[in-house]
């Protein structure tokens, strides 16, 4: 991993950003693990790999989620208002996963990120592209603030009438 990338990383100009800025000022991240491991492998290898379950394809995905752990702690301890990590699930009609593989394999991560994020005071947003339905309160369950998706390619009429009460509770948003 390029631990050097974030060892000698400067986040100070950031709080100083922050300090004189009134604004509410969002941290992009490059934390985006199953994006970041079809970079690596290519996607049909991957979706082979996690179809299979392969070991090696656990140890890929801890050694990214290490870095990214680090990378989300250090935002974390900034200044900022939010915290902004992703990763594109969906095709325009479906996941490219099953949820249920997305739940066992990927929602432990997103729920430490939320975790170190919140930790910090800050808000944790997430971008997904695609059809992402079937997670949607799976994302919510992890901490996400808000939502920033592709509601186009989904049944918006459904998503507000299921997730109406977060929305009103002001837990969580969904944004276009």
């Amino acid at each position: 991993m390029p631990w050097e990338l974030l060892d000698e990383a400067d986040l100070s100009e950031v709080n100083r950003c922050c300090a004189e800025s009134n604004l509410f000022i969002n941290a992009r991240t490059k934390v985006r693990p199953f994006e970041q491991m079809q970079f690596l492998r290519g996607t049909e290898n991957l979706l082979i790999d996690l179809g299979y379950g392969t070991k090696e394809v656990k140890r890929l995905r801890d050694m990214l989620h290490g870095f990214f752990v680090k990378e989300m702690r250090m935002w974390a301890a900034t200044d900022v208002d939010g915290v902004t990590f992703m990763d594109d699930w969906g095709t325009q009609t479906s996941l490219l996963i099953s949820p249920e593989l997305w739940r066992s394999f990927f929602k432990p991560l997103y729920r430490e990120y939320c975790e170190i994020i919140h930790g910090g005071g800050k808000f944790a947003f997430y971008h997904s592209d695609g059809f992402i339905e079937p997670i949607i309160g799976d994302l919510i369950d992890v901490g996400i603030d808000a939502l920033n998706s592709q509601l186009f390619c989904m049944n918006i009429e459904r998503i507000a009438e299921h997730f109406q009460y977060v929305i009103a509770g002001a837990h969580s948003t969904l944004s276009c």
